[in-house]
């Protein structure tokens, strides 16, 4: 038996049992009195009590819901569509990218820490994050033509809404003065409006120079070039320079860095 059917029956059976009772009283008392007198009293408690067998029991507090009323409150709000961002760490793997002059510190390794920062932070501003990889291991043959496709090939695949590459830039001559971050962007998508607000994130926090935001179609940057999904590429600073490296390097300036990335895109992306 339904929770609402169970109230009113019990209701019903009570009122039934009242009933019986006040007319076995009535008609011992018919034959110890004046039958006729009783009989009219019995009528009209029995008519009492037959109309109260039809009045709502309990408050109005107690009233439950229809159950057409109850059926709103189990259909589910429209599901609001969620922005997808392929979140790539440069290198990985067998490849390490640029290395430090002593070779200790490999490229790879900063991109990873500072992209897998930058993918929690846009997941809490409610943000769909995929990652090319998450950890050193790669899943991709060891040739690099084949590596950076197999990249491009996961946005597509998930129908990512933007693809952003994590890298370090590098000179052929340690301390030469080259510093700084730069973004690369494919033409013609809102990329460079994404990266310029990255930007002036990033400039915010005074540690490097802002060497501004560059379109490119050029093939040697194949995440880009031959990336049906907007992307944009964005060299976080000089592995070469040792002001750069200090700050990249930084576990919590990491985590400064990661933030200002993920705001410029929460303002930015629509």
């Amino acid at each position: 038996m339904s929770e609402e059917v169970f109230p009113i029956f019990s209701h019903f059976l009570t009122t039934l049992v009242r009933l019986l009772s006040i007319m076995i009283g009535q008609v011992i008392f018919m034959y110890m009195n004046n039958r006729i007198y009783n009989l009219s009293v019995l009528a009209c408690m029995l008519s009492i009590m037959l109309i109260s067998m039809f009045i709502p029991y309990g408050s109005a507090d107690h009233i439950r819901p229809r159950k057409t009323d109850a059926l709103y409150s189990y259909i589910s709000p429209p599901q609001e569509d969620h922005t997808t961002i392929l979140i790539d760490p440069g290198h990985g793997g067998y490849d390490g990218g640029s290395t430090s002059w002593d070779e200790r510190i490999n490229e790879k390794d900063i991109t990873l820490q500072i992209a897998l920062k930058t993918g929690a932070c846009l997941e809490e501003m409610g943000y769909d994050v995929l990652y090319s990889r998450t950890s050193d291991e790669v899943s991709w043959p060891q040739d690099n033509a084949a590596d950076l496709q197999a990249r491009v090939d996961m946005g597509v695949a998930e129908d990512a809404d933007y693809f952003i590459s994590f890298h370090l830039n590098a000179t052929d001559f340690y301390n030469d003065g080259a510093r700084g971050f730069e973004t690369f962007v494919t033409p013609g998508n809102d990329t460079a409006d994404i990266a310029a607000a990255i930007h002036e994130k990033l400039a915010a926090l005074d540690f490097s120079l802002d060497r501004g935001v560059n379109e490119t179609d050029y093939t040697a940057l194949h995440v880009l070039a031959l990336n049906p999904v907007p992307a944009m590429l964005i060299e976080l600073g000089f592995i070469t320079d040792d002001q750069d490296l200090s700050y990249l390097c930084d576990a919590s300036f990491q985590d400064k860095m990661a933030e200002a990335i993920a705001k410029g895109i929460e303002e930015s992306v629509e």
